[in-house]
């Protein structure tokens, strides 16, 4: 992941986070030995997000190009036209390794939040009181049964919880 998208940042805004994730995806970071894959240095907010599928660098052309505006642009995209039809916050590049840090952190911070690691949804069911989760740790091979109000699946296009929840993928499989 290196793109927070304009929904993601509203909810983010929603929950207050939106200025701290911003901040992470545009300044300096100091890498570790841990993390010196991820990005030496933040993405500038003046920096447009373009994507070119090219058959190789010998060509000099793109078979395609998505080119999106920087963050300062959309903003000023959304402030100019004020018509309900824009976001309400532009999207954010992060990188993926430091955007789950904070987001783990946070998660970490609220007594609310149960927030597991190295746990494999096997099976969610959805009622009109919340969601019902068998889940397996595994490591450990443990399994556990978890009944809560909310369930966030995180887990891409293959996602089992998607899949339990009758939740059609667009476009189908890659």
């Amino acid at each position: 992941m290196d793109l927070t998208n304009v929904r993601s940042m509203e909810l983010l805004r929603r929950l207050g986070f939106a200025e701290e994730v911003r901040k992470l995806g545009t300044e300096l970071q100091i890498p570790t030995m841990a993390t010196l894959i991820i990005h030496l240095s933040g993405v500038p907010t003046t920096t447009p997000y373009n994507v070119y599928i090219t058959p190789g660098l010998h060509t000099s052309k793109a078979i395609t190009a998505w080119e999106f505006p920087c963050v300062e642009d959309l903003r000023a995209h959304i402030r100019d036209q004020n018509d309900g039809s824009m976001p309400s916050e532009p999207w954010q590049r992060i990188s993926q390794a430091i955007f789950e840090r904070y987001l783990k952190t946070r998660c970490d911070e609220n007594p609310l939040v149960d927030c597991r690691f190295g746990w494999k949804v096997e099976k969610s069911v959805e009622s009109e009181n919340g969601v019902l989760v068998e889940a397996v740790q595994a490591q450990s091979g443990k399994k556990a049964t978890f009944f809560t109000q909310y369930l966030a699946a995180c887990d891409g296009a293959s996602s089992r919880t998607r899949r339990d929840m009758e939740i059609p993928l667009d476009g189908g499989p890659v």
